[in-house]
């Protein structure tokens, strides 16, 4: 917030995509970290790759279908030297071992095994593929590729400042003698000023580990009042007692009514008065009031309300309406 308003402070950020031309992760790896198919990587060539491979998305089709995952990291050992054990046979192989009586598919012997996030899931990286359209965080860009996307993805200020004179331009140039007659005259020449920044404004609980809101105190006084001669006094209770149930399930804890009264109404001017002297005689901070569902009944007593109650409650036989 600043002295003429709400300003908006743009901070572009670029990111990267993985080049679409790669999809095996054995590419990417070459890429990246320098790592080919059939030579052993060093465990610099793995760390490299796997501060970009981490957490990206890759899936097989060696089988009869897709299966996605979400790759953690190159380990340094082979598939050949990786074990586990055969739900089927209950015994322990290796992995290559599975994938030759499984798929017929002989890994190569010098590479490395690509982890997935699901526990105990080591797959031969060149049947591994890249999901297409990932992007790469920044976390995983050196400042030295940043630097070099920013340099392309933006312009001088000159650039935009031309850019926004061109539209001043269009602006000013229309309706000139609309302009006139109005006595106006547009500028188009930048304009210097100075601005400050307005201190925050002060906030209720501000502090991080405050209550986000603040409870109200509980009512002391409060009570029912109904104008509908047809509704019993057996009944006005029991509404009472659901609205001290219904409180308490909030955590509002109401005592007892302390007024509580069926008062019959036949002329309008009887309801100011009524109102009046609950509203003295009880101290009641708020009242349910119940009224007949006749419409010119409920516009007067709506418009009184306003003036005495802060919650009013409009109910017939017990039962809400809105």
């Amino acid at each position: 917030m600043t002295e003429f308003g709400l300003a908006l402070n743009v901070h572009l950020k670029t990111s990267c995509v993985i080049n679409h031309n790669i999809s095996r992760v054995s590419d990417l790896a070459n890429v990246l970290a320098g790592i080919q198919i059939g030579r052993r990587p060093s465990k610099q060539q793995i760390m490299d790759f796997n501060r970009f491979i981490r957490y990206l998305r890759v899936f097989t089709q060696h089988g009869n279908r897709k299966i996605n995952y979400t790759a953690e990291g190159l380990v340094d050992k082979t598939v050949y030297e990786i074990k586990f054990t055969c739900k089927r046979s209950g015994q322990k192989i290796t992995v290559a071992e599975y994938f030759i009586n499984e798929y017929n598919i002989t890994p190569d012997l010098n590479t490395v095994a690509l982890k997935m996030t699901k526990k105990s899931v080591y797959l031969p990286l060149e049947l591994c593929f890249l999901v297409p359209n990932q992007f790469l965080s920044t976390a995983k860009i050196n400042t030295q590729i940043q630097r070099d996307m920013l340099l392309k993805a933006t312009n001088c200020p000159n650039v935009y400042f031309n850019m926004l004179r061109k539209v001043i331009e269009k602006v000013a140039a229309c309706e000139l003698e609309t302009q006139q007659d109005f006595g106006i005259s547009l500028d188009t020449n930048p304009v210097t000023f100075m601005g400050r920044v307005l201190n925050a404004p002060r906030l209720l609980n501000s502090n991080r580990n405050d209550k986000f809101n603040q409870a109200c105190k509980v009512p002391k006084n409060w009570g029912v009042v109904c104008f509908d001669s047809n509704v019993t006094q057996e009944q006005l209770s029991c509404f009472s007692s659901m609205m001290v149930n219904r409180a308490r399930s909030f955590g509002l804890n109401l005592g007892s009514p302390n007024l509580m009264a069926i008062v019959a109404i036949s002329e309008a001017h009887m309801l100011l008065t009524t109102l009046t002297n609950f509203q003295s005689e009880s101290q009641a901070e708020f009242i349910f009031v119940g009224i007949p569902t006749s419409k010119r009944y409920f516009c007067v007593f709506c418009f009184l309300s306003c003036l005495f109650f802060q919650i009013t409650l409009s109910f017939h036989r017990l039962k809400c309406t809105a």
